[in-house]
């Protein structure tokens, strides 16, 4: 048994790019982590925490806990697809030991292994299994198509709009599991075997289908299922799908106590590349819920900032409420990532920022400066006090305006509809600073 046919070079170069982008980015992840980070990690290997990750791997990861408690049929969605989908692999490997024994078998030879198995006696458990489990994620499958067309069944009043590279990635692992039933199916009918969905729909291929049009048709759906796998696997480090082998690291590097600064850092690649996009995070905003600001929320601000395309209104148009962090189901420390992302832009003469000192002479002349702490300034006297002694430390003359009645900004008088109490009182304002 050679376990190579034409068919299966799509998936094998698919999957050969996606573990060497892995690796490379993983690899230079880690190495430009600081030297303490690196020691956490050390130390942290041979302790508790390291099972007390493997466990959240398993709840978070592969059966969604915490999109769970978001939504039960939400949460069924994505546990249908990536524990489904884990035990198609885990079992298929058990399945093909069971026919071979502990003889090498190359990856291609596992994945495709109904269709280079057709000579050999069919063991029932597995055809009942293997089917169990791809009527399961078909399941999940077809949830997903539904989410897409009305995603309030699922508890989400909307979802994520996606770049290019996450439609092409999701349109392949939507058509994975498909056309694998097909390819499977088609076997079935040709050469016998399979369980109660392979080998029934196979039955009826049989019944329907003359032998020369089954012969045409398994070799285009084989080739069609190593097409899609391939995509998806080529796809995948570039697109929201990254996610799947990013978080696991992520969930043991912050069980070693690793954690994103103010400061950009290797660290932070890891949390923001383990963001699924689900959208989770948009109905909470009240940015997108009342105001219709619908393009800065954190869903958004981890996708511009990974592809490097991060706008400083992006990052600086966030309440840092903590309501999206909160429901988070991959747990990102979200107002830390933005706060650093502020803090990298600060510099950055972005989005004509200076254009209104365009055509001023600012080398000789007086200006004074207005200083406004907030409504609740006289309640933080220290801030005061504090910029009393910057201004005459700088040997300006000071003066208090709030000594003389108090100063308002007219704002909360307009939005509580007292429009012309707040049009005399900035009207005060502009005389004030004309004195």
């Amino acid at each position: 048994m050679t376990f190579f046919a034409p068919f299966c070079i799509p998936f094998m170069v698919g999957a050969a790019v996606m573990f060497v982008v892995l690796l490379w980015k993983w690899g230079s992840w880690l190495c430009r982590l600081p030297r303490a980070d690196k020691k956490r990690i050390l130390f942290g290997l041979p302790t508790r925490r390291t099972l007390a990750a493997v466990w959240e791997v398993i709840s978070e990861s592969l059966l969604h806990r915490r999109i769970f408690k978001v939504n039960p049929l939400l949460g069924y969605m994505h546990m249908s697809l990536a524990f489904g989908w884990f035990l198609l692999i885990a079992v298929g490997w058990i399945e093909t030991i069971a026919y071979l024994g502990f003889r090498y078998v190359p990856l291609q030879g596992h994945v495709f292994f109904k269709y280079f198995a057709t000579g050999l006696e069919h063991k029932p458990v597995f055809d009942f299994l293997m089917d169990l489990l791809l009527l399961f994620v078909l399941s999940g499958v077809a949830l997903a198509w539904g989410k897409r067309v009305y995603s309030r069944a699922m508890g989400m009043r909307r979802t994520t709009r996606h770049v290019l590279g996450d439609r092409v990635a999701l349109s392949a692992l939507w058509f994975v599991f498909p056309v694998r039933l097909i390819a499977e199916s088609t076997t079935c009918a040709l050469y016998g075997g399979g369980g109660f969905l392979t080998g029934s729909v196979g039955a009826w291929m049989a019944e329907h289908v003359s032998t020369l049009a089954l012969m045409n048709l398994e070799s285009a759906a084989w080739w069609a299922y190593s097409a899609c796998l391939g995509i998806f696997f080529v796809a995948l480090p570039f697109s929201r799908y990254m996610h799947i082998f990013t978080e696991i690291p992520l969930i043991f590097l912050r069980h070693y106590e690793l954690r994103s600064t103010e400061k950009e850092g290797s660290f932070d690649h890891f949390q923001v590349e383990a963001c699924s996009r689900c959208g989770i995070c948009i109905d909470p905003c009240q940015l997108q819920s009342v105001l219709g600001i619908n393009d800065v929320q954190s869903v958004y601000f981890l996708r511009d900032r990974r592809y490097r395309m991060l706008r400083l209104a992006t990052a600086d148009n966030c309440l840092m409420c903590g309501r999206c962090a909160e429901k988070c189901p991959v747990d990102i420390d979200l107002n830390t990532l933005r706060l650093n992302s502020r803090d990298t832009m600060r510099n950055v003469p972005d989005e004509k920022r200076y254009d209104y000192f365009k055509g001023l002479d600012r080398s000789s002349g007086e200006g004074k400066v207005g200083y406004f702490a907030g409504c609740m300034t006289l309640l933080t006297p220290r801030t005061m006090s504090a910029m009393d002694k910057v201004f005459r430390a700088a040997g300006e003359e000071v003066w208090w305006a709030d000594r003389e009645g108090g100063v308002c900004c007219g704002r909360p008088l307009k939005l509580a509809g007292e429009t012309d109490s707040a049009r005399r009182m900035m009207r005060y304002n502009t005389d004030l600073f004309r004195k």
